[in-house]
């Protein structure tokens, strides 16, 4: 068989939880020295979660039903005659191939899924434009918790939270993202921590993890950033190719900031998002 789908049907196993303990640590093996392998299964990884992420695992599931009618169909029997109707069976090599071709058709119908978004973004760089932090807020944060501010501070856990948003401050974002990463959370900070490490997270080009962060917040309508949240929630939204539908959602509520520069921002994604007509 041609190398190429050997390697190809390793990554969906090793993907899939189909390798021995063996054939695991030695597929892991390779992707630790080889940087080119590493890349190609990480582009198979990204490719199988993006078709389980988008139209609700619907991509995904016509893979699993192609197999599932191949295995009806008895291609997958060893050693038996066709039934009546059905097509003779076929190699093993065959099988392979069989699988990774459905495999292939979900990547074709993945790809039309993404083509607009993906258009979307790279046209119009959203994220790049519009993916501005305000310095003053985090100043008003770091004022909140000294010993002076509105909230008395103790040692401890918002004593280390005050030097990552010292290093928010002064765009340090990596050392901020380690420090709030390690912040304790106490009922004063909890917020705040999520906030300003899902802003580090996307200044470093964490969006999934920003995304996640931000979520657990952006419900929080008495938080003093609730706005904010769904502004920067909507922006890592359109980075990490989610639906449309979800970042539209976040932007609605970021529309009612009182901060003026920051509710253009969101009416200009707003109607950057309606004027492309995928707000799927």
């Amino acid at each position: 068989m041609n190398d190429d789908f050997t390697t190809q049907e390793e990554i969906l196993d090793y993907l899939e939880n189909n390798l021995s303990v063996e054939q695991t640590k030695t597929f892991e093996d390779k992707m630790a020295s080889d940087p080119t392998f590493l890349a190609e299964v990480e582009q198979y990884e990204h490719l199988m979660n993006g078709i389980d992420a988008f139209g609700n695992k619907v991509t995904a599931d016509k893979i699993h039903t192609i197999e599932g009618n191949l295995a009806e169909a008895g291609f997958f029997e060893e050693g038996q005659p066709a039934a009546a109707g059905t097509i003779q069976k076929v190699s093993w090599v065959s099988r392979r191939l069989l699988r990774l071709a459905a495999v292939f058709a979900g990547v074709v119908i993945l790809g039309y899924l993404i083509y607009n978004q993906t258009s979307f973004l790279k046209n119009n760089n959203i994220f790049v434009q519009n993916f501005v932090i305000d310095p003053s807020n985090v100043e008003s944060t770091i004022a909140r918790f000294t010993p002076n501010g509105l909230v008395p501070a103790v040692s401890g856990p918002d004593d280390q939270f005050i030097k990552a948003l010292k290093a928010f401050r002064d765009k340090d974002y990596a050392a901020a993202v380690d420090l709030l990463s390690n912040t304790p959370v106490t009922e004063i900070n909890k917020n705040y921590k999520s906030y300003y490490l899902g802003l580090s997270l996307l200044e470093t080009n964490s969006a999934t993890e920003a995304v996640q962060e931000l979520n657990i917040i952006r419900y929080k309508d008495q938080f003093e950033f609730y706005y904010h949240t769904n502004y920067y929630l909507a922006l890592g939204l359109i980075k990490t190719y989610a639906p449309l539908s979800d970042a539209t959602a976040a932007l609605q509520i970021a529309v009612n900031v009182r901060d003026a520069k920051l509710r253009e921002k969101a009416q200009k994604v707003l109607v950057e998002i309606n004027s492309y007509g995928i707000n799927n």
